[in-house]
Parts: structure tokens; sequence; C-alpha cells
């Protein structure tokens, strides 16, 4: 069977045209032929038979146990218990069995010279050299054994199994408690340091005297092995590629795409599907109900569907519907960062702050997120979520546990929801306010309005009234025709006519504003949506002006209604009254003038956005050499058809003076340099070739999903260490910034690996994040110092530069650990060229003021096509082999769920597709006078759920994506906007100067600021 694109396209008018297409991809491959050494038969045993632990293991040492148990290196009494410290007898027992997997011999016993252990294995160890004892005769195998002991039992072990070893540095030990470290122990200590099998605990301090746990000892004895194991039997060789590599289109790449098995979206095997309330009420009806019920809260799937209100009701309904599962319990999780779907450290994942558990037949729960809101959002010295106008996402999962508090299938990524207040996209200059869509009735008389046959003050649809200033009571206005989701009507009042390109909240010469809500008002019972405005209450008093003077005001209304964008309100306006507040007789006008007043808030400008870098679609199959390899690294031969490369087995046979460093520096390094491009393919016509590697390789290949869960679980770990990393650096390079900033800034600086690089749309999940990162340093760095507190009027370029060291340092010291592999090579990384990138888009920040520095606020993105249903083309896919009818009745089915399916359940327009995920609250650090930074905010694609607008909606497929994405429906709109600055109210709003008879008005020369550009999302955009 072959499949073909159907193009169910000319869709106007309600007619589909249909017509199919046959297509074959042919990939030209220039095939490297690396035969490599097979994976260990031992990780084949561990993925057949899994060693299962006692529970009482860290979740870092787990997968290390099970390698180290996988490889021999194990024995049953120190597999339990491992945070009990080990003891002299078992790590002389582990030490043992690394001598004998790097050797492959197994050493004799005999008489125990000792006279408080007859272990066979500590008089291996002690006829090998590796320990000497106590003295007095004794062992002492029940003590718990030292870090100093720990690295001269394998030091020791070393030197007899693979000798010679790397001479040692007696320069690089940079610890201050080296003076605690025994002589007999010192050379030691440093190899171990030196050759990355124990690191200090601190930057200064390597704590030689300290005990060691199970874990830890077993995990060393692990990495000793990895670092110094050596190929016995090399049968494969590498062929080094020549000629062009292929490169496939952009296009090419994403026809070819995998949809089960992308980096960007991986697929879970999620038991567990999970709804959010879209409002604050309970639903009256939950998904699996067989009759749903319509009301103002409803349950859906879609990201962002949910906005928790801050300043409301914080109790948020949740449902979940199971497939496959009869779980004991059901978990939910809050966090502050994206969750890794796959089950690996699932309950404890970076970023929790709340979680809880209900039965896991309930179907439905609550979570009050007021009880944990002072976890929520980064802690700060200058921004506080609570100010108007922010948002924060939060991510929340439900996980279906088995009785044994295991979980059943994979735990998934749940759905984000918004915490904070509704915003609002201020206008520019390309994407001005919508003109007046309902009207503004007033009486003539500042009397309530009436409609009596004597003397009646009905009301009118007019452009102007007066009002006199003598007049103490109210003026009133009724709006007509607000749309049918108006939430509520703010009335407003200006000195100035209303711009289109000034923020609706914040224009210029705004002297009065008051909202209404709930709708209708009923102020006045016959007269609904009828509401008074006190004119003497703001205008000059009557005394100030002299008969016949007048002073103008704008009088408009301002519809709220949620938008079809999440958490944001849409703003619809009235037309606009003119009133006149005078005083009779002879006529004098006031002039007006507006004085404006710095708001320090930064102006931003779209500098690029850059589409995506679709994955090759056999990226598995390519890696680079990220560093130089090691001596007893490389496993297999490489040769270029004229020489060959071989391990250091060979060239140690064939000349006695061979040592490690020389292999290394003559010759290994020569072959296999940093960048250095390597394919490895499960397709190979010759089995012969990859001889004992075809097993491991076909294995690791059997399932793309298998090797994206391998993948993402190598990046939360890399991720980690990350954080680990920043610390360490922090205390060594910044020794001279003041205790409360170093504080502050190893704390700001660790928050970047979980909410910093998360919130700039880099997921701890694809394999090239320090790659991505590296596009916004310089905002990272400007971030990090402003979250730790320190005054921007000290941030000195010196600083920056530091800051961006430390950042750059750690992702890659992060980030410089092999990707898991079929040849479980640890100096190979997946090769970035051939990963996915997600699209970005770069956003230049600048302060343009020169007094002081700017206010921090938050940086927002959407991207949509507004919906029509003329001139549109859109394409899907079908079987050629179905009968003509049945390809119709396909086409018809999707035109019907591209325009009607996608927004069903939401009559009004409106509407606007996602293209990508809206991006909320990026930080935006203060700068300096005239300072620029770049933010780089990376973009996901909206797939997978219904769009928030539409929570009984059809959920968005990849074929939407393709036609949004490629240009079927023509351009998009990209909108880049910027909210939360903490703006005082200016004191006095307005002023009279009597001499001049000028009304002063006193307003900011700038609020928010905004951005919108048009683009095929396929096409860059400068």
């Amino acid at each position: 069977m072959r499949k073909c694109n159907l193009f169910a396209s000319s869709f106007t008018a309600g007619e589909a045209v249909a017509r199919t297409w046959f297509r074959e991809i042919v990939i030209g491959v220039l095939v490297v032929t690396l035969l490599l050494t097979p994976l260990s038969p031992a990780l084949r045993v561990l993925a057949a038979n899994p060693l299962v632990l006692d529970g009482t293991e860290s979740s870092w040492a787990e997968p290390e146990l099970q390698l180290a148990y996988s490889y021999g290196l194990t024995y049953p009494a120190v597999m339990n218990h491992f945070i009990k410290p080990i003891t002299r007898e078992e790590f002389c027992v582990i030490v043992v069995k690394l001598y004998s997997k790097l050797t492959g011999k197994t050493p004799s016993a005999g008489t125990s010279p000792f006279t408080d252990t007859a272990n066979p294995e500590i008089v291996k160890a002690y006829n090998l050299g590796i320990v000497q004892g106590t003295g007095a005769g004794k062992f002492s195998p029940s003590l718990s054994i030292t870090r100093q002991e720990i690295a001269t039992m394998i030091y020791r072990a070393l030197g007899k199994a693979v000798p010679p070893l790397k001479a040692v540095s007696q320069t690089d030990f940079p610890f201050a408690d080296k003076v605690k470290v025994a002589t007999w122990a010192l050379e030691a200590m440093e190899f171990a340091y030196q050759n990355a099998i124990m690191k200090g605990l601190s930057a200064t301090t390597i704590d030689p005297l300290s005990n060691t746990t199970r874990e830890q000892g077993v995990v060393l004895i692990k990495r000793t092995y990895e670092a110094f194991r050596t190929a016995s039997d090399v049968k494969a060789t590498l062929v080094l590629p020549t000629g062009r590599i292929i490169t496939l289109t952009e296009k090419a790449k994403y026809l070819a795409s995998d949809w089960d098995g992308l980096l960007n979206a991986p697929l879970y095997d999620a038991r567990l599907t999970l709804y959010a309330a879209t409002g604050s009420a309970k639903p009256k009806s939950r998904p699996a109900d067989r009759l749903l019920i319509k009301s103002a809260s409803m349950y859906s799937k879609a990201d962002n569907a949910a906005l928790i209100d801050i300043a409301g009701n914080r109790v948020r309904y949740f449902a979940y519907t199971l497939t496959r599962a009869a779980p004991a319990k059901v978990v939910w999780q809050v966090a502050n960062v994206p969750f890794i779907g796959f089950p690996t450290d699932w309950q404890k994942p970076t970023g929790l702050v709340a979680s809880g558990q209900v039965a896991g037949t309930a179907g439905e729960f609550a979570i009050d997120f007021a009880t944990f809101a002072t976890k929520l959002g980064v802690p700060s010295h200058y921004r506080q979520l609570t100010t108007p106008g922010t948002q924060q996402v939060l991510y929340v999962r439900a996980v279906p546990v088995d009785g044994s508090g295991r979980c059943i299938g994979d735990p998934g990524e749940g759905v984000r929801v918004l915490y904070g207040s509704s915003l609002s996209v201020p206008p520019s200059a390309s994407s001005p306010l919508a003109s007046p869509s309902f009207q503004l009735w007033t009486p003539l008389r500042n009397l309530e309005p009436d409609a009596k046959p004597e003397f009646p003050n009905i009301l009118e649809h007019v452009a102007k009234v007066g009002v006199s200033c003598e007049e103490t009571t109210p003026h009133w206005f009724q709006f007509r025709g607000a749309g049918a989701t108006t939430s509520s009507v703010v009335f407003q009042v200006s000195a100035k006519p209303f711009s289109d390109v000034e923020d609706w909240n914040a224009p210029s010469g705004l002297v009065y504003s008051k909202t209404y809500s709930p709708l209708p008002v009923t102020l006045l019972a016959d007269y609904h949506n009828t509401v008074p405005i006190p004119f003497h209450d703001f205008g000059p008093a009557a005394a100030t002006l002299k008969p016949g003077d007048q002073v103008l005001y704008y009088v408009r209304a301002v519809a709220l209604s949620t938008s079809v964008t999440p958490g944001v309100t849409s703003a619809a306006f009235s037309d606009t009254v003119t009133v006149s507040y005078f005083k009779q007789q002879q006529v004098k006008i006031y002039q007006w003038k507006t004085v404006s007043e710095p708001s320090y808030t930064p102006t931003i400008k779209v500098v690029h956005y850059e589409p995506v870098q679709w994955e090759d679609p056999n990226w598995a199959h390519y890696y680079t050499v990220y560093r130089y390899p090691k001596w007893n690294e490389l496993n297999f031969n490489i040769t270029n058809g004229t020489s060959t490369l071989y391990t250091y087995q060979y060239y140690a046979m064939n000349d006695p003076t061979m040592t490690p460093d020389r292999y290394e520096k003559e010759i290994l390094w020569k072959w296999l340099t940093p960048g250095s491009h390597l394919q490895v393919w499960d397709k190979s016509g010759d089995k012969s070739w990859w001889a004992e590697l075809w097993d491991g390789i076909v294995s690791f290949f059997k399932t793309i999903i298998d090797v994206v869960a391998k993948i993402t679980n190598w990046v939360s770990t890399a991720f980690a260490k990350l954080k680990g990393g920043l610390i360490a650096f922090i205390a060594k390079n910044f020794p001279g910034i003041p205790d409360d900033w170093r504080k502050g800034l190893e704390f700001a600086l660790t928050m970047l690996a979980d909410y910093g690089l998360a919130s700039l749309g880099i997921p701890p999940s694809l394999p090239n994040f320090d790659q991505l990162a590296s596009g916004s340093l310089n905002y990272l760095a400007n971030e990090a110092l402003a979250q730790a507190g320190i005054p921007a009027s000290a941030v000195t370029d010196a600083l920056i530069d530091q800051a961006k060291t430390t950042i750059t340092s750690s992702l890659t010291d992060a980030a410089n650990s092999a990707t898991p592999n079929p040849l479980n090579s640890p100096f190979l990384k997946a090769d970035p060229a051939k990963l996915y990138q997600p699209a970005y888009i770069d956003v230049a920040i600048t302060n343009p003021y020169k007094d002081k520095p700017s206010l921090a606020g938050f940086l927002n993105f959407d991207a949509g096509w507004d919906w029509k249903d003329t001139n549109i083309t859109v394409t899907t896919s079908t079987w050629a082999e179905k009968p003509t009818g049945q390809i119709w009745a396909d086409a018809l089915a999707y035109r019907d769920h591209f325009f009607n399916g996608l927004r069903k359940g939401y009559p009004y327009y409106p509407v606007s597709y996602c293209i990508y995920e809206p991006v909320r609250n990026i930080a935006i650090p203060p700068l300096m006078p005239g300072e620029t930074t770049t933010i780089r905010v990376y973009l996901k694609e909206y797939s997978g759920m219904p769009y928030p607008f539409a929570p009984q909606g059809d959920s968005v497929t990849w074929d939407d994506f393709t036609n949004l994405y490629w240009g079927a429906t023509g351009k998009a709109d990209f909108t880049v906007w910027t909210s939360g600055f903490r703006l005082a109210n200016i004191t006095p709003a307005t002023s009279f100067d009597p001499a001049t008879n000028t009304i002063y008005t006193h307003t900011y020369d700038h609020t928010a600021s905004s951005q919108t550009f048009q683009t095929v999302p396929k096409d860059p955009y400068n």
C-alpha cells in the first residue's frame, strides 16, 4: 500500500476539488560504513532482565546502578540499603571485580594474612597489592571506608590492570583541605581527581576523610570501569566517508518526518488524558459524559485554555479520562517548568511546586492555587507576579499509579494553564486599535433619562452634548450593541481625542475611568446599561471658569471579552461623544496641553524570525566527535582506504615503548578530532561488515520512540548537571562581589536552568539546548544579575561578561557528555546539524532613556492565522487505493474539520488559528541608559490539542499545521508585545494655570510596546 497526498483544495463557496498523486522521496544517503564494536553483551542482558532495586536508591543513581549490575561489578550484599555507608570489606569485593573485568583474569586467594577476616575477595586484593590492612595484622572489614581509601584502592587496582597509567600532575589539585590527605593517599587522590573518578564536594574541598554510601561506592567503580575498559576483540572497521553528503531541503525533511518520533513532540504512552476547566466554576459535565452540558466553564484539554485569576477564585477543577488503566490512585502535580513525559524521576520532576492525590476512580479533582501561591513565579527583588498585566505559565499533569506506587504507562506532559491576570495587547502603528463597533447614547439634559410625555429627556445617538459646570448631578450614558461575549465595560473620559495607536487602558489625557461588571448594568430599572459620569468630580471648579468658558472632554465605552488568544482580553470600542463642559455667557475656550512624563519602559523591535530547522529523518544515525577520545575509548578500527587506525592494544603489542599519552597525541587525535562526523546504520547490505555490532545496533534502532526516550532522559540529566556547575562556578569565579550579591546570583543562575531556559522555549528535552541558549547569552546574563537583586546601576560590562562566562561554561560542561548512541561511545554526540531546531524570534529590547535604568517587565508573543473560508486551498492525505467516492468523502470531511471543526462551539469573529504555542511573561531585566539586549525566543508548534478558544473543538493535527506553516492559507500575523510594568499613578493627573487659561494633563510618554508583522511561517523575516 502506498501513501498519497490528497489536495482537498479550492474550498471556495463550499466546493471541494480533490486529486491524488503518488510521491516517493528517494533520499540519497552516502553510508559511512562505520563498523564499530558492539554494545556490551551485558547491556543487552540489562535490557532484557533489569535489576529490581529496593527503593532506597537515589534517583540519580538508579540508571548507574543498573549499568554496574549489567557489567558484573556488583554482588547481592551491596545492592540494597544504598544510603548506608559502604564498608572496607564491601568495597574490597567490588574493586576486585573491577580488576577482573578490566583484565579478564580471576586472581587466586590463598591463606588470609589478617586475623579479623577470611573473606577470599579481601585476600585476593591483598595478593594483588590493592589493600594492605589497618595494622597489627587486622583489616577492619566492618569499618566505613573513607574517600582517600577508596581512591587508593582504585589507583592500585588500575595500576595492576591497565599499566602504564598517566603521570599525576601535582599542580592540578585545587583543594584547600589537601593537607588532610594522608601522604600514602595523596598521589591516588590526585589521580582520581584528574581522571574524573572523584570530584570535589565543592570548588575548594575534596573531603578525604568522609565516608561514602553504598550507591556512591558502586557508581565510582562503574565509572572507573567505563573510563578504563579496553577493546579485547575488535572485529569491525570504520571506513571514512568520501564525496559529498546529500543535504535535504527543509520541506523534504518535514515530509519525511516520523510524527511518532519527533524530539520536539515525543509520543508518550500516556494512559490518562487531563482536562482543565476554562472558568473558575465547576463544569456541569465531565469529558466522559455522554451528554455535554454547555456552560461558561467547560473542560478542555487545550493548553492555555484556563486562566487562574490571581485577583479572583483560585480554585480550579480538573477532570481526566483513562485508557487501558485502572489505577489505585491518581497523583496530580503542578510545576513551574515543562514536565519530561517519560517515567524517569516522575515523582520528583524539576520545578515541582505542589502535588496531591485522589482515588483512581475519582475522575475529577480541584486544585487551590492560593495554597502554594508563594512558590509561584520567579522570586525577584524587582518583579512580582501580582503586578497587573502579568501571567505565569504553569504545567499541570495527573499520573495514574498502581497499588505498588508505579506509574502506569508514561506520565506525559499534562496541560499548560495560565496564572496571573488577564492581559491586553497594546496597539502599534502596524496594528492600531479597532474602529468603533457599538454605540454610545446620551440625553441632552443633565438629568436621568426618561420618556415622560411632558419634558422628556430621552436618550439620543449624538456626537456632541453640553454639560454645565454649575450642575452637580452626573450626566448619563448608555452603550448599545456590544458583543454577546462582553463580560465587562469600561467608561473612559479623556481631555484629548482618543488615539488608535495608544494602549486603550492608558490613553494620554485620561481623566476618568470606571469598570462595570457583571452585565447588564441595572442602575436604572428602565434603562439597562446606562451609567452616570460625574464631570464635576474631575472638571475645573465652576469658580475657576469665567462665563462663556468651555472645556472639551471625550467619552467612550470599551467592551471587554475573552479573546481567542489565550489569557488575553479583547477590547471593542464605542463611538466617541464629545462633551462641552461649559460656563454660560460669553464664550472662551480653554486650551489643553499634554505634559509627557518619562515612564522608563523599554521599547522593542523584532530583529529576525527564523523558521524551524526540521530534523533529518535519519538524525539518530548521525553523530559528531565532541571531544578528543581517550586511549581506551576507541573500540574499533578506522580506515581511509590507504591506512588504518587501530586500537591501543595493536600498537602496544608491536611497540613496547608505546604509552597511552603517545597513542593519544601522535595517532588517535590525528584521526578523530572534535567536529568529526560519523554515521551508524542498521541497514548495511553486508552484515559481515558489522560483525558483532549488528545485534546491538539493531536493538538500539528497534523503535525510534525508544531512541527519543533515551535522548530525552540524557538531556534531563544534563540539565541537572547544569545547575550544579553554575553553583561551583560562582564560588570560584566571582571573588570580588559582595556576599549578599553572591548568594542572590547563585540562586538566580541556578533558576535559569529550570525557569529561564524553559521560558525562552528551551525545554529540558532537546539535546542541543546548549547551542540554542547561546543565542541569548547577553540577555541571560542581564536577567541573572537582575534576579540576584544587583542594582542596575551597579551592573558593569565586566560583571555582565563574568555572568556570560559562567553561563557559557556551565552550558558547555553540562552538554559535554555523550548522548545515547548505538555504539555506547563516550566521545560521540548526536550531530546538531541533523537535529530539530525550533523556530525562533529575536527581539531587541532597548532603554531609550539617557538618565535612568529602564523598568523590568515581561515579553509576550503570539502567531496566528485570521480565519476565512474563501480563496483558501488546504491539503490533506488519504490512501490512493481507496475508492474515488471515499477519497471525496475524506476531502469533504477534512474541509469541514479545518474550517468548522477546529472552531466548533465558538461562533464569534474574528477567529485566529494558533501556529505556535503562545509565549507569556518572558522576563525583561532592567537595562542601563541607552542599553540594548536581544532576547531569542524559541517557538513550539501548535498541534495535538484543540485551540484554547474552542474547548469542544477538534484537536489540531499535523495536516492542519502543514497548511498553516507552509503557506496554503497565506500569511500569518506575528505579534510581540510587552506587559507588567509597575507604573505609579501620576499625581496630579491634571493641573490648571489660570494665567494662561491652560489645563495641563500629565501622562506617560509611552507604556507597553508592541510590534506586528506578517509572513508565511516557513519564510524568515528581517
